[in-house]
């Protein structure tokens, strides 16, 4: 049973790594360090919004609950969505898109508010569809977009379309 449960782990990792880099996060020092320096510069003494471990199995081998990057505006450069914490504010908690320009990062704050610990991202891959709950219509990605998860209960997904993020509740 264990050599069975390697094997599971390994074609999982295999398939995860054959995704290619624009899926790969991982943990926080492996953030970029341009991002992580826009970050320093515009939330002094941010930290990574923390995930109550119990919802930790929710996740994908090699996801981060923290940070994610992938494509989200279609220009072919690498952009960055981060769940982090900013004390100090009314509403600490916030999911930042840092979307990659020629001089820096262009920065989308798409959700603030109380610090909690069952928020986190997941990966969109372009071409996937999410279905908006309350309408009833269906989204297809055009691009790479982020799924925003709440505990077990809800989420809300963020596509990119035009020059703004549209928010779709993917899940209730």
């Amino acid at each position: 049973m264990r050599l069975q449960s390697t094997r599971i782990v390994m074609v999982v990792q295999l398939i995860a790594a054959a995704v290619g880099p624009a899926w790969t996060a991982g943990p926080a020092d492996r953030l970029p360090a341009e991002v992580r320096s826009t970050l320093d510069h515009d939330y002094r003494g941010w930290r990574f919004a923390r995930l109550d471990p119990a919802l930790h199995r929710l996740l994908a081998v090699n996801d981060s609950p923290e940070w994610l990057k992938g494509d989200y505006d279609g220009d072919g450069k690498v952009d960055c969505a981060v769940n982090i914490v900013n004390e100090g504010s009314d509403n600490p908690q916030k999911l930042v898109i840092l979307l990659r320009r020629s001089k820096g990062f262009e920065q989308h704050v798409l959700k603030s508010g109380p610090v909690n610990t069952y928020t986190f991202l997941r990966p969109v891959r372009k071409g996937e569809t999410r279905t908006d709950v309350t309408t009833g219509k269906t989204y297809t990605s055009a691009t790479d977009a982020i799924d925003v998860i709440y505990g077990e209960k809800a989420g809300v997904t963020y596509l990119f379309v035009g020059d703004h993020f549209r928010r779709i509740i993917s899940g209730d």
